[in-house]
């Protein structure tokens, strides 16, 4: 493997154990599910080992098409448990709050999931855990969100009870759900967002089995991983966060300026992941614009302005190649269908 490779983001090998797990359970043999994606057996009896994070989709796709089961990424999510994601969910699990549980899982995210980046915000009553791509998923798009926020509802259940926690996906309810309802929380479709709430009211209740000494030493132990994680493994998410966080859209020159670096530098390593300044900014004005339209009673051209849209006529253009269809259309769809 060359230098550029070892530089991709990794996953942990818990993660492939799983998934071969999954797909014996369906008939499909780990031999076969592991035949030409390069995967050194050896490393399967080693916990501490890693992968590169497109080797691991690779597996996945063979085990969605070997197994016929388009659901399988709400299994993973369901089978999945805070302990194999190691000292980032231990750390989560000793911590004396939800709050402070997410504040630590957010720092070490994307150790653990590195094609993803996470936001946490308060929505009204609701606390919102929001989940973006931070490498392109493709075709596999629609299992990583189901593995990511089913998964997620893990982190959130020592603290918040399964009844009261909501799952957001953006797409329309998939065939497949029906088979999973009575094993997920309450699940909407369609909503421009892929998220996990739950009232904020949790946020701040204590949690008996808290552990601070532990928490600390686990902080440690997790920033010395941290250090020696690629800085350009983390360059999508840092972008990410900052194009979500800012209340004024940048461009380019302003993101590079705010990462230390010339436009022409982020231009060349963004391209190194396979993106561009204008899909990522792109993808954060969609969602943010489906967000809105579908939230609140903002107007459109309000709704424009706020995703950075000065002229009306470029946002009603810009929305309709993301979604194909007008954000009044996407509004009134939305309405309709009213909560799943």
């Amino acid at each position: 493997m060359n230098a550029e490779a070892n530089a991709r983001p990794t996953v942990s090998i818990a993660y492939v154990m799983l998934t071969i797990q999954l797909a014996e359970e369906r008939g499909v043999t780990r031999e076969r599910l592991l035949n030409g994606v390069g995967l050194e057996s050896e490393l399967l009896a080693q916990p501490e080992a890693r992968i590169p994070l497109l080797q691991y989709g690779h597996i996945i796709a063979r085990a969605l098409h070997l197994t016929g089961e388009p659901g399988l990424g709400l299994e993973y999510g369901l089978r999945a448990n805070l302990t194999m994601h190691g000292l980032v969910g231990f750390g989560v699990m000793s911590h004396g709050t939800l709050r402070e549980a997410l504040s630590f899982g957010k720092k070490y995210f994307t150790m653990r999931s590195p094609g993803f980046t996470c936001r946490c915000f308060a929505d009204g009553a609701q606390a919102v855990i929001d989940t973006r791509e931070a490498v392109q998923h493709g075709p596999l798009r629609h299992y990583a969100f189901d593995m990511l926020l089913v998964g997620l509802t893990h982190t959130i259940r020592p603290f918040v009870p399964e009844a009261e926690l909501e799952l957001w996906f953006e797409w329309p309810e998939p065939d497949y759900y029906v088979r999973y309802r009575d094993r997920l929380p309450r699940t909407r479709f369609d909503t421009g967002a892929n998220q996990l709430r739950f009232p904020v009211e949790y946020l701040d209740r204590p949690l008996a089995v808290a552990n601070p000494v532990t928490v600390e030493m686990l902080k440690r132990q997790c920033d010395r991983e941290l250090e020696v994680t690629s800085a350009d493994d983390q360059l999508l998410y840092r972008v990410r966060m900052l194009l979500a966080d800012t209340q004024v859209p940048l461009d380019l020159e302003e993101t590079a300026r705010k990462l230390s670096m010339s436009s022409r530098t982020l231009k060349r390593k963004l391209r190194a992941h396979g993106f561009k300044f204008r899909e990522l900014l792109d993808e954060v004005r969609r969602t943010d614009s489906m967000r809105l339209l579908h939230e609140t009673r903002l107007s459109v051209e309000e709704i424009g302005r706020r995703v950075g849209y000065t002229a009306h006529g470029n946002f009603i253009r810009a929305f309709r190649r993301w979604t194909g269809t007008t954000p009044g259309e996407f509004r009134a769809r939305v309405r309709s269908a009213g909560p799943n």
